[in-house]
């Protein structure tokens, strides 16, 4: 309390004693890593008994471990020294989207695209075999992906057919279409391909299904790659780190934020 004449007015000094401190009196503030492997080796480096990780598996995916995190029985911490990995995305899945997001490719562009990035691709497991199967799909492997990228002649022949459904009356008229290759063989497109991309910077490797579908416009052969299911595998990729973390630290993992 210093006094001034009659008044008086209360200082804290909090600040000017720690201008003086050897150290600091405690850690405070957010680490910010790039990649899984550095955050369990920085939570390693830090971690205590009462240290907690934290996964937020929602739109803005996180991984938060509260190094000085509330002990047993509530006993209560500042839970001030964080370390924090924000799952960005690698620039492979970044790639990709931004194919899918492209909706069509014309068969120059397609070409392109398998001569560029056939290391991606590679081929199926057993088990994506058999659901490939489950859908009516067949899986190409990455040497099958150039027979269509590098020029694939198409016909297409439609009929029409008339039909009358005898209880009503009503008429219908049924198109049958079929695709035909060069030679008038029936066109065997592989409707599915594997990818082997890491989802997250820094992250491992991730099998990703992709449906290939094509369309003949205007005489012309354009193609439509597309994701399989990309939330659940984005779902699954961020459950595999944030459980590989808690693996690596032995510390408790919750699904959800730390306190504020």
């Amino acid at each position: 309390v210093l006094r001034s004449g009659d008044s008086k007015e209360v200082v804290d000094l909090k600040s000017i004693i720690d201008n003086w401190r050897d150290k600091p009196q405690r850690v405070v503030g957010t680490s910010k890593v790039q990649s899984p492997v550095s955050f369990a080796e920085l939570v390693l480096r830090h971690k205590n008994e009462a240290s907690a990780l934290f996964c937020d598996a929602g739109a803005a995916p996180s991984l938060t471990a509260v190094i000085d995190y509330h002990g047993a029985k509530a006993s209560p911490e500042w839970a001030k020294h964080r370390i924090h990995y924000a799952f960005p995305l690698s620039d492979e899945w970044q790639f990709w989207k931004g194919v899918m997001a492209k909706g069509r490719l014309t068969q120059e562009d397609f070409a392109y695209l398998v001569d560029e990035r056939i290391a991606d691709m590679v081929s199926a497991t057993d088990e994506e075999k058999t659901a490939a199967q489950e859908i009516d799909l067949r899986v190409a492997t990455p040497a099958e992906m150039l027979t269509p990228s590098r020029g694939l002649l198409i016909r297409v022949s439609q009929v029409a057919k008339e039909a009358r459904n005898t209880g009503s009356g009503a008429d219908q008229i049924v198109f049958d279409e079929t695709h035909e290759g060069e030679n008038g063989q029936p066109v065997n497109i592989p409707g599915m391909f594997i990818l082997s991309i890491p989802v997250f910077t820094g992250a491992n490797p991730v099998r990703v299904m992709v449906r290939l579908r094509y369309r003949i416009i205007e005489r012309k052969t354009v193609w439509m790659p597309q994701l399989y299911r990309p939330d659940i595998l984005l779902r699954k990729a961020i459950e595999n780190v944030a459980e590989a973390a808690r693996d690596a630290t032995s510390l408790p993992l919750f699904y959800g934020s730390p306190e504020a």
